[in-house]
């Protein structure tokens, strides 16, 4: 793990953010020299996110990840300011982005819920989940179904945010949370 990104990484973000022609087939063509490079950004004096850059749906640089979601992060970052000891359930985790920008933004969060089936991202995954306010990290699926399931792509693209879950006899546990109240029970 690094706390610095890699030169070639962050030259070729700028070139990307600036829209410099190329640069995101040049980012594509380079990701693999990342494979295995996973970097800690400070996203405030609190809270950090471990970001495993050479991963195509987590290529991002601290930009990237304030640029995130900006207006719906800011709408339910200002609706939690008049509560206190709030439970932030976060469903389809991937790496604990969503979880780990609004705990920056807003010290109304006591707890983290997160739940996340994909084995390619559970190392970051939990590592992040776990650095948040009572951070507790599941490795399942919640739908509206209890069983099991598994992760199915669109023909038309691959990449792991475009995977959505079906029902399985075998695979993804998969909870609701209606169901299994243990998750939420304090």
């Amino acid at each position: 793990m690094k706390s610095t990104a890699p030169a070639l990484f962050r030259f070729i973000k700028t070139l990307n953010h600036r829209k410099v022609r190329g640069s995101y087939r040049l980012l594509s063509a380079c990701r693999h020299y990342w494979a295995r490079d996973t970097i800690t950004y400070a996203l405030s004096s609190s809270v950090s996110l471990s970001v495993p850059i050479g991963r195509e749906d987590n290529c991002l640089d601290l930009h990237d990840i304030f640029e995130y979601e900006t207006d719906l992060i800011e709408i339910f970052s200002s609706a939690l300011v008049s509560l206190s000891n709030v439970t932030l359930i976060d469903c389809g985790a991937d790496i604990g982005l969503f979880s780990a920008v609004v705990c920056s933004r807003c010290d109304r969060i006591a707890r983290v819920l997160a739940f996340e089936p994909n084995p390619d991202v559970q190392e970051p995954f939990r590592r992040n989940i776990e650095s948040l306010p009572n951070g507790q990290p599941y490795s399942l699926a919640v739908s509206s179904f209890d069983g099991f399931g598994k992760l199915n792509c669109p023909s038309y693209d691959e990449t792991d945010h475009a995977r959505y879950l079906v029902p399985a006899q075998t695979g993804i546990p998969v909870i609701t949370l209606v169901s299994s109240p243990v998750y939420l029970s304090t």
